[in-house]
């Protein structure tokens, strides 16, 4: 087993489209132990299927069942971000992955967990925070899952800008935190 898969993966709203949409989303909840914040379970419902036909995601569900995990996430790991980082900065960043990256910032047992995620900002906010190794690339879990799809990812799920992002992230510290 890749020692990456030993982890739970923090996935985001789009990661979850986005593998529902590639008709991958029962492969990965096998393959790896999937997480996901309130917040990212309330804001996922729906994603499109390759025939462009709305479908419905219910994560609830697996959550019941044990599929996947919920880990909650406190009013003060929000405050303890917050007190890291610029407002201006932070509110540029969707409520989701807000929510977990201060779970990953604050948490004794982050390093029991990674993220995935394709927004711009969360990714430079890892680097920002020096959580650079608790993230990656859609492209990188579904390398580290032996998963396939019939669709070349775009860009912006690569691992290749998922690291520019980080790096950048890191070099902008000075600029976002407080």
């Amino acid at each position: 087993m890749h020692p990456k898969l030993r982890k739970k993966i923090i996935l985001d709203a789009n990661a979850i489209i986005d593998l529902h949409h590639y008709s991958i989303w029962e492969p990965i909840i096998h393959a790896c132990r999937i997480a996901v914040t309130p917040i990212i379970n309330r804001e996922v419902r729906f994603y499109k299927d390759l025939q462009g036909q709305k479908q419905h995601i219910n994560l609830s569900m697996h959550i019941h069942t044990q599929q996947i995990d919920e880990i909650p996430v406190s009013i003060g790991e929000f405050s303890h971000l917050e007190k890291e980082l610029s407002i201006f900065f932070l509110k540029g960043i969707d409520e989701g992955e807000r929510e977990a990256i201060a779970f990953l910032h604050s948490s004794k047992k982050k390093d029991d967990f990674l993220f995935c995620t394709a927004d711009m900002l969360a990714i430079k906010c890892l680097g920002i925070l020096g959580l650079r190794n608790h993230g990656l690339s859609m492209e990188e879990l579904l390398e580290i899952s032996c998963i396939h799809t019939q669709i070349p990812l775009p860009k912006s799920r690569s691992k290749q800008l998922f690291k520019k992002m980080l790096a950048e992230g890191f070099q902008e510290m000075h600029l976002h935190k407080k």
